[in-house]
């Protein structure tokens, strides 16, 4: 699609061109593939200034690598992805979450809320990948009072059914210290995965109740869930807590045998 016919007035056709031939080097890869190989801000700004020209930058799959990168590399620069955002027209879902969940990892979560509101001042509907990033903010600025006015928000677009959408509600309540909150979210949920279970497990031992950690672990081992990692590391940290290991269940230690 991107190569040029080459043709020759006495040549018989030639094979077809390699990765390597000549046609290839005189046509670049498209920009949005060469955007997901940057390695370097200074290289997606080069690019950025391709698409600029070329305006490539209108094509939504195209704008969103670059905002990917800007907004979610190991080193993102969240003013130049906020920048390139807002000259975008139309932004979709994709780049809405993205830059929502790169603010939601940076020094200044609020931001992510604060673009979530402008979000829906627009108009656009989040979807269920929005409200996991949402609630990374909320924990990370230890808002009790955020994470319900996102509860608030799940609810409102039926989202309270979604296992990743309530197991992040039980986790941001949890790290909040609010476990009452992230138990009446648990209770409410008909059908719960292992990591719900887990992450509830964990809530209880991190804010050092132990002795529901420890009843409600023995509860996920005998509804048939297998634990996991995480929640026998918080069930035996309970144990700990409380100095009665015998207590941990003898389930905890055959699931350790099994593990090893």
């Amino acid at each position: 699609m991107f190569r040029r016919r080459v043709t020759g007035n006495h040549r018989p056709p030639s094979p077809s061109p390699s990765p390597c031939s000549t046609v290839t080097h005189h046509h670049p890869p498209h920009l949005s593939l060469l955007a997901d190989k940057c390695t370097s801000m200074r290289q997606l700004q080069q690019i950025h200034a391709q698409m600029l020209v070329s305006a490539t930058i209108h094509d939504h799959f195209a704008a969103s690598r670059l905002l990917s990168f800007s907004a979610l590399s190991p080193h993102p620069d969240l003013t130049y992805a906020s920048k390139l955002f807002h000259t975008l027209h139309h932004p979709n879902m994709f780049m809405w979450n993205t830059l929502i969940r790169g603010l939601a990892l940076s020094p200044n979560p609020h931001q992510s809320l604060l673009l979530f509101i402008k979000m829906r001042r627009k108009g656009v509907t989040p979807g269920k990948h929005t409200f996991p990033f949402l609630l990374k903010a909320c924990f990370s600025l230890q808002s009790v009072e955020s994470c319900k006015q996102v509860h608030s928000q799940v609810l409102k677009y039926g989202l309270d059914l979604d296992l990743h959408v309530v197991n992040s509600l039980i986790r941001g309540y949890s790290v909040c210290s609010s476990l009452g909150d992230a138990r009446q979210v648990f209770d409410e949920m008909p059908e719960r995965n292992v990591n719900i279970w887990t992450t509830m497990v964990c809530g209880y031992a991190q804010n050092d109740h132990a002795g529901e950690a420890i009843t409600l672990f023995n509860e996920m081992v005998g509804r048939r869930f297998e634990p996991s990692g995480p929640s026998l590391s918080s069930v035996l940290s309970a144990c700990a807590q409380i100095r009665v290991f015998r207590h941990g269940g003898k389930d905890s230690w055959i699931y350790i045998g099994e593990g090893v």
